[in-house]
């Protein structure tokens, strides 16, 4: 940043940019600093030459002349407009100049938009247009490239590219093609600008607005703790605000939503809180309220106290036995004492490059600890640091007969490891034996469970002032934040020196662990002189077998023998890509179930030492801080000793549902990882969860507890659901498929030929383009006419076709003509999709369409989970099995049912439509697949994606359409036909959504442009659109009252008589009514909390429940005030497929009420960029 105190004008670079977004209290701190080194007040230091910083430039000057030597070699010009020095006017003329003219490559080009000023590293003339535009009337057009010498591209050089970027399109009369960045090693990351230029412009708008503000009100504030203060330069600044004011972040491990319930009680400091009498605080769980309490007062009192105090917990009746203290096993001469240094920004999504370790040498705990380690700079490096690592484990556990432990600190090393042991089957088997045995010791977990100290922080490093306070006495790396630093300038210079350093930094963290155990050792013999007894850990018994908890082993001989012999064939270059796709693919497909059981099971024993049940509240996948209630008789028809429990629990994130008619999810006691019965029902708006436990279960339990040392009427304090799916048949029916391409490939034959009897299953997972018989090929179809799409699947031969159709499309009217169509050519066909309400929607839109088609025989058989009474065409049977005898038999001529239905090995029909095919799993389309010779795949990648967060190998982990379309919003039209219409939205709506989702390539029909809503008491509301309405609010995470009120005051305006809507094309104007709004909440807490104060006749719901609905207005609630409230970032909350959803939903308006903050947000990464560019866009499209 620079001022020019002449003109009283301030100039940024994307660095500050980048920096405003992380923290916009750093932006006066430095405009503070910048105005006394332009004014004289203080000297600007001479810039620091580091050896990466040389790296740089010799890696920019090295690309710059080789890019230059290509261009002259081809005949092109190239200029350097840095010979014009400081001369910035020149420098400006000379580029204006060079763009008219169009040389071919320019170097430092400087370039504005609006306060951020930087010189582009390169631009590449790309392409000549006509007429010429922009501000220089030029033809020709360029892209911005920036070198970096780092190993991917950050966000920071994205911010600079999308302001180049900005700049350019003002110059050329458009955006470039792409912005550039070459990394390191030599790398060329090319992306859309489109991608990050709305992001770029809503931050430059807020840098722009606080280069305005007055400096004095700014610098006098208290600025509320971000991420980024951990690596702020500036940081002591606000470390002394926050110690002169007593802020409250000083308590240690207290939440910014914490913080904002806590003020809103009155209670506003450390000192504040140590002393308070309030007794409860609305929003904060009584059990956390009284720790937050102890562990200010423990911090008051340090500050007095040569020490910081400890003060042992008492374990709680309720909590296991093994937490705290009890965590600790005696120690064994071969434990070992592990560390890893990770490197988040590989291109992998993270890279664990040191792996330590310390232990006694020779098992001789009298001797100084040794330390080994391994070392990673790559994928194939890592899997085999990680297949070392579990061999010394192993062995280490074979030699001490199961009693030796890996002990670290935190849950990162957990985490790591399972996330490495996903890539192979045989990894994962062998981790979780680990983890289920106990070997890993938390020793994190173990001090925060048994005492609360007096310590703003409980990292590692500050629990050394207690028992190694001389251990880093000269180190030269500070933290892990370092590290990570170190290790990326490693990687570019080889250097060996920083690569020591590194090492050295990591046995030390080793060897304190080994302190710090034997620290705890001796404070849990001080507790117990205290009479706070913690039990003994139970012996674990690794060859244990009768847990029900335990999902055995998938590496049956026969499945390791298939996997085998396909990722060998998968391998084999000489085979032809599509036949090693599938093979790849098939290879991830045995061991499904077990796969998805072994992750499920592996996550709770890594994590049941670390987890309390204030963290079970913020996963969507468990209920936390549960209270029994009551207990009822067993409901009508129950088998004897079935018991139904009914526990209450505090607003959470949770999603957990059981469906009427849906296999009930298994509950899971996190804490001992024992089944407790199974859900019967969640009711979100009385926060209860019903939980039904047969005699037999509750024997297996009480086994599985007292092998664990744990009561057997334990009443635990969380649940995690488990939804135990069969998955045999599927996998059988894959099998199947795997074993005609082996035998086909053993024969010398054409897998994928007409004839061969899984063509068609085969060419979904190699994915070529659809195989037409004769006809028209796609491209040449219109996807809206189901005769000419009736005519192309007939016209299938051993193939696939995708039908890809977005919101408001008409999918399901597409799919039912379809399918009358097929039916009427005399074709046997099958309708699945992901679950019974999707294909009852399906058969619903059938019944509604067959009347205009009385020369179709139309007959079904279907086995629903509830009746849908359509009509004597549909059978609906009691099973599947009776169904599939129905179109065996010629009873039936459409067979309807989940992917179970269609796996028996006799079935064979002639088409198989698979709707909603964006959430059927890879597995599920394939045993589908293996059906028929023709297979429709009808959905939409870019709606709900498919329920499952399980890693399988290979790449079978995408849904069914995912596969199909990789990175593409939209596949090319020889690929897959496109409903291309919305007869939905309003074309100002479908513009947004067709622009975001849909490369553009979605429109609304022009009818719908008479859809409109007028508010007069908002005349910043657009009649038809896309609006943001921003509401200030902080602190919040799943429920925002401040929303809520804001909501219910436009609904108000929007049901006032005044206002008047056009709901649907042809209708005359006239009032809203409540039919015509939908409300859309991320959380159930908000959910309920909008229903309220909106009562029963709006539409309120989240996303999943609106998939298909519409309404006049949509109205969604983003809820969170920012990502730091949000404890698994924004993945959840700006995930594209709801937002498009939740969006798509109107036909008129469409309100996006959001925290201006969360707009602000930081982006910590490409991906976490490209979503906050999806929200940005739509901002910046409202109007008023």
């Amino acid at each position: 940043m620079r001022y020019d105190p002449d003109n009283r004008t301030w100039r940024g670079s994307a660095t500050d940019l980048a920096n405003h977004a992380r923290c916009t209290f750093l932006t006066h701190q430095v405009r503070e600093r910048e105005r006394a080194y332009a004014t004289g007040e203080l000297e600007r230091p001479e810039p620091e030459q580091t050896l990466a910083m040389r790296k740089g430039v010799e890696h920019e000057e090295r690309t710059v002349a080789e890019l230059r030597a290509a261009v002259e070699a081809a005949g092109g010009r190239f200029l350097d407009l840095e010979t014009f020095g400081d001369d910035h006017a020149a420098r400006r003329d000379a580029l204006h100049a060079a763009m008219r003219d169009g040389v071919d490559l320019i170097a430092q080009a400087p370039l504005r938009s609006g306060s951020i000023f930087g010189y582009a590293d390169l631009l590449e003339r790309t392409s000549d247009c006509a007429p010429p535009a922009g501000d220089l009337t030029t033809p020709h057009r360029y892209r911005p490239v920036e070198i970096k010498f780092a190993r991917a591209p950050k966000p920071a050089h994205l911010l600079q590219a999308a302001a180049y970027a900005d700049a350019l399109a003002q110059l050329q009369g458009e955006l470039p093609d792409s912005v550039d960045v070459i990394c390191g090693d030599g790398t060329r990351h090319a992306s859309p600008p489109s991608q990050y230029t709305d992001y770029f412009a809503l931050a430059r708008e807020r840098f722009d607005a606080a280069l305005e503000l007055p400096l004095a009100p700014e610098l006098d504030r208290i600025p509320e703790p971000v991420p980024h203060c951990e690596t702020c330069e500036l940081r002591s600044a606000c470390d002394e605000r926050w110690q002169r004011t007593d802020h409250l972040s000083l308590v240690a491990r207290i939440r910014a939503d914490q913080r904002t319930k806590l003020v809103a009680a009155g209670i506003t400091t450390l000192t504040e809180l140590a002393t308070t009498t309030i007794e409860h605080v609305p929003g904060i769980g009584r059990a956390t309220y009284a720790q937050l309490r102890t562990q200010a007062r423990l911090q008051l009192d340090a500050r007095t106290a040569p020490l910081p105090p400890i003060e042992f917990r008492r374990p709680d009746p309720g909590d296991p036995t093994t937490r705290g203290f009890a965590l600790l096993p005696d120690p064994d001469p071969h434990d070992i004492y592990f560390d890893f240094e990770g490197y988040p920004y590989h291109d992998s999504g993270g890279l664990e490059y040191l792996w330590g370790w310390a232990h006694h040498p020779a098992a001789d705990t009298t001797a100084p600890p040794a330390f080994d380690f391994l070392w990673a700079d790559t994928i194939v490096d890592e899997n085999a640091a990680f297949t070392r690592f579990l061999d010394e484990v192993e062995a280490r556990r074979a030699t001490s007969a199961g009693r030796m432990h890996v002990y670290h600190y935190a849950p990162y090393e957990i985490t790591a490891l399972r996330r490495i042991a996903r890539r192979h089957p045989d990894w994962m088997y062998r981790l979780d034996e680990l983890l289920r045995a106990g070997t890993f010791v938390d020793l994190y977990a173990v001090v925060r469970q048994s005492m609360l100290i007096g310590t703003g922080s409980y990292s590692i490093k500050k629990l050394e002032q207690f028992y190694a306070a001389d251990l880093r006495a000269g180190a030269e790396l500070a933290d892990g934040g370092a590290s990570i630093d170190e290790y990326e300038q490693y990687l570019l210079t080889g250097d060996p020196e920083i690569r020591q350093r590194i090492i050295d930094y990591n046995r030390d963290d080793c060897i304190s662990t080994i302190d710090l155990r034997d620290w705890l050792l001796e404070r849990r013999a001080d507790a117990a002189t205290q009479g706070i007894e913690w039990p003994t850990p139970p012996t674990d018994d690794p060859d244990d077998e009768d847990g029900n908890d335990d999902p055995g082993s998938d590496d049956t001989p026969e499945s390791v023998q298939l996997r085998q012999r396909l990722e060998a064939i998968a391998d084999d270059d000489d085979q032809p890509d599509d036949v090693r796709t599938a093979a790849r693919l098939l290879a991830g497909m045995p061991g499904w179930g077990w796969r998805i059981k072994r992750e499920f099971l592996g996550e709770l024993h890594g994590m049941k030492h670390e987890r309390t049940a204030d963290d079970y509240r913020l996963d969507p996948n468990a209920i936390g801080d549960l209270e029994l209630v009551e207990t009822l008789d067993p409901p009508p028809g129950a088998r004897p000793g079935t018991v139904e429990r009914i526990y209450r629990f505090p607003e959470q994130v949770t999603l957990l549902r059981a469906e009427p008619g849906e296999p009930q999810p298994l509950a899971y006691d996190p804490e001992t990882v024992v089944v407790i019965g199974s859900i019967t029902s969640v009711d979100h708006d009385a926060n209860t969860v019903s939980v039904r436990t047969t005699a037999s279960v509750r024997d297996r339990a009480a086994a599985a507890l007292a092998r664990i040392g744990e009561p057997a009427g334990r009443i635990p304090t969380s649940i995690v659901g488990y939804a135990d799916i069969r998955y045999g048949p599927l996998e059988s029916a894959a099998r199947r498929v795997a074993q005609s391409l082996l035998d086909a490939i053993d024969s010398g034959i054409d897998p994928f030929a007409p004839a061969s009897p899984h063509a068609a299953a085969l060419a979904l997972l190699a994915r070529p383009p659809p195989r037409i018989g004769g006809g028209a090929p796609p491209r040449r179809v219109d996807a809206t006419d189901p005769i000419a799409v009736a005519d192309l699947t007939a016209r299938l031969d051993g193939s696939h076709l995708v039908i890809q159709g977005p919101p408001g499309t008409g999918k399901t009217w597409t799919s039912a003509h379809l399918l009358l169509e097929l039916v009427s050519r005399g074709l046997r066909v099958g309708i699945s999709s992901n679950s019974h309400e999707a294909i009852a929607t399906v058969l619903a839109k059938l019944d509604e369409l067959r009347a205009d088609r009385p020369d179709v025989e139309l007959r079904a058989a279907y086995a629903p989970k509830r009746p849908l009474g359509l009509g004597d065409w549909l059978v609906e049977t009691r099973t599947s099995t009776i169904a599939r005898d129905a179109i065996t038999t010629g009873d039936a001529t459409i067979l309807a049912g989940t992917a179970w239905t269609f796996c028996d090995p006799d079935l064979r029909l002639d088409a198989m439509l698979v709707d909603e095919a964006g959430q059927v799993s890879l597995l599920g389309a394939t045993a589908m697949a293996a059906c028929t010779s023709r297979v429709l795949l009808v959905g939409d990648p870019q709606q709900l994606p498919q329920p499952s967060s399980t890693s399988h190998p290979h790449g079978c982990d995408a849904s069914a359409l995912e596969l199909q379309f990789g990175e593409h919003a939209v596949l090319p039209p020889e690929r897959a036909l496109l409903l291309p219409v919305t007869r939905r939205m309003h074309p100002s709506i479908a513009r947004f959504i067709s622009d975001t989702y849909y490369a553009g390539r979605l429109s609304a029909h022009p009818s719908t442009s008479e859809q409109l809503v007028v508010v007069p008491a908002r005349p910043q509301l657009p009649h038809a659109g896309t609006h943001l309405l921003a509401c200030e609010h902080s602190g919040r995470l799943i429920d925002s009252p401040e929303e809520v009120e804001a909501i219910a005051r436009l609904v108000a305006d929007l049901l006032d008589p005044a206002a008047r809507v056009v709901a649907r094309p042809g209708e005359p104007e006239r009032a809203l009514a409540p039919r015509d709004i939908i409300v859309v909440a991320p959380y159930n807490a908000q959910r309920r909390a909008l229903q309220a104060a909106l009562g029963d006749s709006i539409r309120v719901g989240t996303v999943d429940k609106f998939q298909g609905k519409e309404a006049a207005v949509a109205i969604v609630s983003m809820t969170a005030s920012s990502r730091d409230e949000l404890p698994r970032g924004l993945e959840f909350l700006l995930d594209p497929h709801r937002l498009n959803v939740a969006i798509s939903r109107a036909r008129a308006l469409a309100v996006v009420v959001a925290s201006p903050a969360l707009l602000a947000t930081d982006a910590a990464s490409l991906h976490e960029m490209r979503l906050l560019n999806d929200l940005a866009r739509l901002a910046r499209r409202s109007a008023g």
